[in-house]
């Protein structure tokens, strides 16, 4: 596939547009300021180190430098590492520890500051995430020697553990307390714990989807959990701009602002990785393996540059994130 380079004609144009507000940066995406429909993707910068010094000195960015700045520019590249690393079984293995680390954590909080409301039991905890583990574990037996049955199983019980995952995400923004304020804003950093691992789970199943030449299937894994944390941003936000449960919040003296902002960047970062993820699963830039040393490769490239996006029918491209 064709990179428009960042320091072609057309990729200084697209530079441009982006310093002057016509076009918006999110993740890894380029997008219509107005209408957020995506027009392309940033490719390669998922080989840069996320180091401000090597950055600074890399002269093919300098347009993208001008555009947006170096602190939205290392964002952006460790969004580009997280949404382009093929998935390896010693990614696997970590990326299993710090969900165990995060729900645990989580449950244990909820446990100290909601002992009457039932939101994450200790069936729900434990099944998504040992299913998780048996599943991986099976997967990389399966694809390692082809055996195509036996990977169809492991990544089904993948699948449903990332969507209970994502779905006790979602469980603490639905719930409210009885001032009417979901019991995110009295938990916010178990919020921001479990979307991280609804993320790290949804990226696992999608990448099983991979292994076994289900693009489809990925995107909509994908899709699913950007649409989840798009609802939850949307109540969030809904509820942090009404003025009577503002003022509800403050006379019970929640005090957790800063960790209100935390959560709100873990959802946008997460939103970002996904969808970023998503567009490169869908134009062809990460696919299966035919090696079998991971689940999924992805294109290698050997400049950094925009990847324009195929117009596809979808709501979600059109929603603001």
């Amino acid at each position: 596939m064709s990179i428009i380079s960042i320091t072609a004609e057309a990729g200084r144009d697209i530079c441009s547009r982006i310093a002057s507000g016509e076009l918006e940066v999110a993740g890894i995406q380029v997008r219509e300021a107005g209408s957020k429909q995506i027009r392309y993707i940033l490719r390669g910068l998922e080989n840069l180190p996320a180091d401000r010094t090597v950055l600074d000195g890399f002269p093919p960015l300098a347009p993208l430098l001008q555009a947006i700045g170096i602190t939205q520019l290392l964002g952006v590249v460790a969004v580009a590492q997280n949404a382009a690393t093929a998935l390896s079984l010693r990614r696997i293995e970590r990326d299993l520890a710090e969900i165990k680390r995060s729900v645990d954590g989580t449950v244990e909080m909820l446990r100290r500051f909601l002992p009457k409301v039932d939101l994450i039991t200790e069936g729900m905890r434990s099944s998504p995430l040992n299913r998780l583990e048996s599943s991986v574990t099976a997967a990389v037996t399966a694809h390692r020697h082809g055996e195509r049955s036996a990977l169809i199983g492991a990544m089904e019980g993948a699948d449903w553990a990332a969507r209970e995952i994502r779905s006790q995400a979602q469980h603490l923004v639905d719930v409210v307390d009885h001032c009417g304020l979901p019991w995110a804003l009295t938990v916010p950093a178990e919020l921001a714990n479990l979307i991280a691992s609804a993320s790290r789970a949804t990226y696992t199943a999608s990448s099983l989807h991979l292994a076994l030449n289900q693009r489809d299937a990925a995107e909509k894994m994908l899709r699913g959990t950007v649409g989840t944390i798009e609802r939850m941003r949307s109540q969030l936000h809904s509820v942090l701009t009404d003025p009577e449960l503002m003022l509800r919040r403050l006379a019970n003296d929640r005090g957790n602002d800063g960790e209100i902002i935390a959560a709100g960047k873990a959802l946008r970062d997460a939103l970002h990785i996904c969808r970023g993820r998503e567009m490169m699963i869908r134009q062809g830039l990460i696919s299966s393996d035919p090696e079998r040393v991971a689940f999924e490769r992805v294109e290698p490239v050997q400049d950094v540059g925009f990847v324009e996006i195929r117009p596809v029918p979808d709501a979600l491209e059109s929603r603001a994130s």
